[in-house]
């Protein structure tokens, strides 16, 4: 397995420790910021540099206005990593739909529902999501990241037709190889529609990717 997916993450902390978390997408700057503000750490799935296609998890835990940086404490990479801010939103976190994990104790989920507002209700996150991806997708129709976010977002609102067509977009305009490695929503929602065989030729993709 490549690959812990970040809801992993979630339940392990929950299961092991009794800490709460909940997974959100469609995150911004000015949140993650108002989150660490407020004391909470929080957990991000990227790639590990700029436009290269290995997924990574860190843990944000300060940002300076100042100089215009996200700072991280990274298992793999050491502490008080330097992120600029629109690079790291444009080229390692935007490829997760910009996927984050609020970490926290019981006593601050109020403060966190605070924070998030209406992205705390799924469906109306996911919602917030597609319309921001349809904006990407208008902007630049060769954007294979935000197609693909597109087709992550139509998959949770269990649009599966649309999903599909989203993913096949992305899919002609080059992903690259690992693609498959750390988001399957493309096999699920082939799964979805009864399209087994299209889903295993993806599954192929992924294995083929798999070294």
């Amino acid at each position: 397995d490549k690959n812990v997916f970040t809801f992993e993450i979630r339940d392990y902390l929950k299961d092991r420790y009794n800490i709460s978390s909940k997974l959100f997408y469609n995150g911004d700057l000015q949140t993650l910021k108002l989150l660490i503000a407020n004391g909470f750490y929080v957990v991000l799935e990227d790639w590990l540099h700029p436009n290269e296609d290995i997924g990574h998890v860190t843990i944000i835990r300060g940002f300076d206005d100042k100089e215009g940086v996200l700072i991280a404490d990274d298992s793999y990479m050491g502490v008080n990593i330097i992120y600029k801010y629109e690079e790291f939103d444009s080229t390692q976190w935007k490829v997760f739909n910009r996927e984050y994990l609020p970490v926290y104790t019981a006593d601050k989920e109020p403060l966190l529902k605070a924070i998030v507002k209406e992205n705390w209700h799924e469906e109306k996150m996911y919602q917030t999501s597609l319309n921001r991806n349809l904006v990407d997708v208008q902007k630049n129709p060769n954007d294979l990241y935000a197609w693909f976010n597109l087709g992550t977002s139509y998959f949770a609102l269990k649009q599966y037709k649309e999903a599909r067509s989203a993913f096949e977009t992305s899919k002609n305009l080059g992903w690259p190889k690992r693609m498959l490695w750390y988001q399957i929503q493309p096999i699920q929602t082939l799964n979805a529609l009864g399209d087994y065989q299209q889903a295993l030729e993806l599954i192929q993709i992924g294995l083929w990717g798999n070294d």
